[in-house]
């Protein structure tokens, strides 16, 4: 349960317990529903404490960049497409004892993937990335500058990380063909996945993981994107790129394939921002291996967790092979030409 003590002063609600109603959790957070006399909010409740060891960063600087992303999303009020997190004054987290909590006003939609995703929809996120990406955003740039540091940092991490190796000598090949395709494919590329973090880049503001499970819909016109915690600076064609994929992708049956109209319909609403090259697409695949990382990593830390995270850890392995397997540039290319 959250400190209702706690919200009601720094919010003037007045929840009790009944008022609450517990939603779901994630990996180190949990969410609740509180119904008050002002309207309903959702509650995110984040262990501060197990965040900052899993992530290597103190909890001031969480504290930091939970602002800094929410007051990227406030900036696009305007667009009727966001939530963001209610603030006092320029903080909207309370941290109490290492426990973080964020309150939003709720929001009523569902979450599309695959074949649920139309083609009125895709054009819908592809506006809105074009208006994101050329939004004149004030922030701090120097925290901007840090936490794309951060996120490179991570990324040479993962690229000489021994989990590679220890998938091809201990994972059985025959029972995940994906994982270790995968892993190989990182082994024998590391030298290619470093140098793409010294290629030249055109960086703007982006929420950096616009994907369709970040995304609520009501009907195919009326969507809240949510959680803006990876926003920060991007090159821009690999943010381009990473949502390219993310809502054009179908995953069948351990398959992953282009949806050709929801793709062209992509394109022809926000046409790729830049010429893609060979680095842009080696930082989206190590955006995808990051994801893959932390769940394996959570494996091996703790074996009972394999149930949580099996599925994440197979579509991931799916989806990066995919990428590997695609020849990118001329695939857009030839939806370019149509």
């Amino acid at each position: 349960m959250v400190d209702l003590r706690l919200l009601n002063h720094s919010y003037e609600f007045s929840l009790t317990e009944k008022d609450v109603t517990y939603l779901g959790k994630g990996d180190v957070n949990s969410v609740y529903l509180g119904k008050t006399a002002q309207g309903q909010y959702v509650i995110k409740k984040i262990n501060g404490t197990q965040q900052s060891r899993d992530f290597n960063k103190p909890i001031p600087i969480l504290i930091q960049s939970i602002n800094f992303s929410e007051m990227i999303a406030q900036q696009l009020l305007s667009t009727e497409h966001v939530c963001v997190a209610i603030f006092q004054g320029d903080n909207c987290v309370i941290e109490n004892e290492g426990q973080l909590l964020i309150t939003y006003p709720y929001v009523q939609g569902v979450v599309r993937e695959d074949e649920q995703i139309s083609i009125a929809m895709v054009t819908e996120i592809a506006t809105f990335l074009k208006t994101v990406h050329q939004t004149q955003f004030h922030y701090d740039e120097s925290f901007a500058a840090f936490k794309k540091k951060a996120f490179y940092d991570v990324g040479r991490t993962i690229i000489d990380h021994s989990i590679w190796s220890h998938i091809q000598k201990f994972v059985p090949a025959q029972l995940f063909k994906k994982l270790h395709a995968v892993s190989s494919h990182m082994i024998a590329h590391r030298k290619a996945f470093h140098d793409a973090f010294s290629a030249p880049t055109h960086d703007v503001i982006c929420h950096n993981d616009l994907k369709p499970k970040k995304v609520l819909w009501r009907d195919q016109h009326d969507f809240t994107v949510m959680d803006w915690e990876a926003s920060g600076l991007m090159d821009i064609t690999v943010d381009y790129l990473d949502t390219f994929f993310g809502w054009n992708t179908d995953y069948h049956n351990h398959h992953c394939s282009m949806n050709k109209e929801r793709a062209l319909a992509f394109i022809k609403a926000y046409p790729i921002p830049g010429e893609i090259s060979a680095a842009n697409i080696k930082i989206l695949i190590i955006k995808c291996y990051y994801w893959l990382a932390f769940c394996l990593s959570k494996v091996i830390k703790n074996p009972f967790t394999w149930r949580q995270y099996s599925q994440h850890i197979r579509t991931s392995s799916d989806f990066i092979d995919y990428l590997i397997q695609t020849d990118i540039q001329q695939e857009l290319k030839n939806l370019e030409k149509n």
